[in-house]
């Protein structure tokens, strides 16, 4: 692969991802990157067990009056939980992980039918781009459906707000955001929206007749699952895409790690991490990436890392690697995979990866 493809295709990359918390089960509002305080005992998830009407039960304070938002960034939004796994420890053993950025969830039935045509469905699923109750996707709860289908016990941070208007009226708002799937019991619940983060938010006397804009910004969602032995802490993250974004996607990544330093269990951070840079790495034996150099730095692994090149990408339509599952040291991986075979379901393949727990 020659370096002026991949430096042109890291261009589109970074570009491409620009389409890309009531009583409703949820819990606590968002932290606003402040960091977080840590604690060594379990507080198992309470949360939802029916399907809320997400055009009503919206996560965020902001979608009555979005055009009133405080701050385009800093919105005031909830968690939401829900309980439609099991409620027992994961048995003593490896772990299957997923992550899967569904491109806001339009080939619904088509990816879940896929997961469901596995031999194995996986313990622990990482969503990035879920939308929550929009027009573009029929108003689906894509969390839901999917944990509701495989089985899993779910927590949901809304990323953005979608507004969507006509002149000066607001006509639709959405939410869209990251999600943690278990098929067993969950707890210790977080939500950080990360420290630095960049707006899409766009002034109402720059719109035009017909618009959409956004509130809110990249956020990272996470939970414990219970095992027989121990717990395992997961995170879910989406980070930064704008091509002049380096620098925060960097930040963002580095956030992850701060806020797991000091973590008592094994952890393991996965989605769309927008690393444009890393395909160089990979292909030249650079470190010009510094997201995944972050990771690397602080004892993380990759859990991809053995294979070629070629069967790496995960953004199939620019051919790049921007989905990665990282394990904290003495996490490590085997029976890693991608399913080049998904590109009709969205613009990012579902990648997965068995956790062998230190």
């Amino acid at each position: 692969m020659k370096l002026l493809r991949l430096c042109v295709l890291l261009a589109l990359c970074v570009a491409c991802s620009a389409d890309d918390l009531g009583d409703t089960g949820a819990e606590d509002a968002v932290d606003q990157g402040d960091g977080l305080e840590l604690d060594d005992g379990f507080d198992e998830m309470e949360g939802l067990t029916e399907l809320p009407d997400v055009n009503t039960s919206r996560l965020c304070v902001e979608s009555d009056d979005p055009d009133a938002a405080d701050d385009q960034i800093w919105i005031d939004c909830s968690v939401e939980t829900g309980l439609l796994g099991l409620s027992s420890p994961a048995p003593s053993g490896p772990l299957v992980v997923a992550s899967y950025n569904v491109e806001r969830g339009h080939e619904l039935a088509e990816m879940l039918d896929w997961f469901l045509s596995q031999a194995e469905i996986p313990d622990v699923l990482l969503l990035s781009e879920a939308d929550r109750g929009c027009s573009r996707t029929d108003d689906e709860h894509i969390t839901w459906a999917f944990a509701e289908a495989l089985g899993m016990n779910f927590v949901y941070a809304v990323e953005f707000l979608e507004v969507t208007g006509e002149g000066d009226t607001v006509t639709e708002v959405c939410e869209h955001g990251n999600a943690v799937l278990s098929r067993y019991a969950m707890g210790n619940v977080e939500a950080y929206r990360h420290t630095e983060n960049v707006s899409w938010y766009t002034p109402p006397e720059e719109r035009d007749d017909s618009w959409t804009t956004r509130l809110g910004g990249r956020i990272a969602v996470s939970a414990d699952v219970q095992t027989e032995d121990d717990r395992v802490h997961f995170t879910s993250v989406h980070f930064a895409s704008g091509i002049l974004d380096q620098a925060v996607r960097e930040a963002q990544a580095e956030e992850t790690i701060a806020v797991n330093a000091d973590r008592p269990s094994p952890v393991i951070i996965g989605g769309d991490t927008n690393a444009g840079y890393y395909i160089l790495d990979l292909s030249m034996g650079s470190t010009l990436d510094g997201i995944t150099q972050s990771y690397f730095d602080a004892g993380y692994s990759d859990a991809h890392a053995p294979f070629d090149l070629d069967a790496r990408v995960t953004a199939h339509e620019v051919g790049l690697v921007l989905d990665l599952i990282f394990g904290s040291e003495g996490v490590t991986f085997a029976d890693a995979g991608i399913c080049g075979d998904c590109g009709d379901f969205s613009d990012h393949y579902p990648i997965w990866a068995t956790a062998y727990l230190p």
